[in-house]
């Protein structure tokens, strides 16, 4: 079997870096809307329509850029004072929303940025082109929205650039940050600088002459989260400075960290660490189209949750959040007890038929110590559950939503400690002194063997329940 040196994960692994930048869409922090008559509304707030969402300081700014206005004819008996306008809203107090309220733009709370005033029945706005700047002076998290109280009687149309930041106390620059996101400037600088020093350690460590692949594969996590670190800092430095997360660059850098970050790297880890990748392989091929179903579900899940949050409407974003926090630690749990079925039934069957001795006991071993980490793993899955779903609710309260980041990071940290200080030192565990090839073949045997051993004891039972 061809050998790759752990070294050539560094030029395969950038790679598969760049072709999973473009698949992620993102929030902005500038905006470009346009308003139509036959747009989408909610139907429990059929006036509404979401602008953008932004965490302000107390020198916050909003600038609106709105082109292109105009109305439709409508009947003179209609009172046009106040029912068209712009309004900020805060994005986690649900009380706000009171579904009798007709026309939020006359409830006492929320912020009325602007209303548009009109002289009898008239088709169009009386100014074509507007430019508005707002201050913003209490620290909170709020929805921009544009409502129109007249709908469907009145339509309207109109161009919208929105921009939301805040301004620096000593420079004056703009900061298109959403407050609270600096802090993870400070979470990433932090991660960055410890998985560098390990990528460092780890990659002396491989060069030695005699290490296995299973070096590379500690390696290979170690520099994959440093990549993750590293461009999740660019895309907040250029939504910092830049703001628009509308364009390539900035969806290409949020696309990794968005789709690949969490527990999952964690996942690939602990296979390709446990079993190695040969044994593996041949003990899922009787399940691929099993397997694929549970991960096609899983990422199926989590884009439809993403964009239902992106676009929350009123009232219901503390609720989609926490149900998506808990829906998805629930699933993953799920998935880590649906995928060791298929490892049991191998390690007893390797049990069964004596496999556990002679050159195949390396094998039977690095089963056993898979098993107990998979183990691990799935009560480190419920303490993670409870950590950072508590943390992300705290942090979707109180708007510090860095202090659920640094938690998840903090517990990935920690099983990936554990899981090296298991294998630690790899050349004289007994877990990996078994060939490739002595693996896959030993992996093969098991799996033709489990087929006959699983009918012999269907039949056993058959005969126990028919014998008097």
């Amino acid at each position: 079997m061809e050998y790759h040196h752990p070294v050539s994960l560094f030029f395969t692994m950038p790679v598969l870096l760049l072709l999973l930048f473009f698949f992620s869409p993102c929030l902005a922090d500038i905006r470009h809307t346009k308003i139509r008559p036959k747009d989408p509304t909610p139907e429990h707030h059929p006036s509404l329509m979401f602008i953008d969402v932004f965490g302000f300081t107390k020198t916050g700014r909003i600038e609106l850029n709105v082109s292109h206005i105009s109305f439709s004819n409508h009947p003179s008996h209609l009172n046009l004072s106040h029912q068209i306008g712009f309004l900020l809203a805060p994005r986690l107090s649900a009380s706000v929303w009171d579904p009798s309220t007709t026309c939020y733009l006359q409830s006492d709370f929320v912020k009325v940025l602007y209303t548009f005033h009109f002289e009898g029945a008239v088709s169009q706005s009386p100014i074509n082109n507007l430019n508005l700047v707002f201050s913003v002076t209490d620290p909170d998290e709020f929805i921009l929205y544009f409502e129109n109280c007249l709908h469907p009687q009145l339509n309207s149309s109109m161009d919208i650039h929105s921009a939301m930041y805040n301004l620096d106390l000593k420079s004056g620059k703009r900061n298109y940050l959403s407050a609270g996101m600096n802090y993870i400037i400070g979470v990433c600088v932090i991660g960055s600088c410890i998985y560098l020093l390990l990528s460092v350690l780890f990659l002396i460590h491989s060069l030695l002459p005699g290490k296995k692949i299973s070096s590379g594969v500690v390696l290979f996590f170690a520099v994959y989260k440093l990549t993750s670190f590293i461009v999740e800092l660019t895309y907040l430095y250029y939504m910092k400075h830049i703001g628009y997360s509308q364009s390539l660059v900035s969806v290409t850098l949020n696309s990794t960290f968005t789709l690949f970050g969490g527990i999952l790297p964690l996942y690939i880890f602990l296979f390709l660490t446990a079993v190695g990748w040969p044994f593996l392989t041949q003990i899922l091929q009787e399940g691929k189209s099993y397997l694929k179903t549970i991960i096609f579900m899983r990422v199926v899940y989590s884009i439809v949750f993403d964009v239902l949050i992106a676009v929350a409407w009123p009232g219901t974003f503390i609720g989609m959040c926490i149900l998506y926090s808990i829906g998805s630690h629930l699933c993953d749990i799920s998935c880590l007890s649906m995928i060791l079925l298929p490892i049991k039934n191998t390690t007893k069957n390797l049990l069964h038929q004596g496999h556990g001795e002679g050159e195949a006991a390396p094998v039977f071993r690095k089963v056993k110590i898979f098993r107990q980490l998979y183990f691990a793993v799935i009560i480190f899955k419920y303490i993670y559950f409870l950590l950072v779903t508590s943390f992300e609710i705290f942090a979707l309260l109180t708007k510090y939503q860095w202090t659920g980041i640094l938690v998840e990071e903090s517990t990935i940290f920690a099983m990936y400690l554990f899981v090296v200080y298991t294998f630690w030192p790899m050349t004289q565990n007994q877990a990996f002194l078994v060939k490739d090839g002595e693996e896959e073949f030993a992996a093969a045997e098991a799996l033709k063997d489990l087929k006959t051993y699983d009918l012999s004891n269907r039949l056993d039972w058959v005969d126990k329940c028919l014998k008097p």
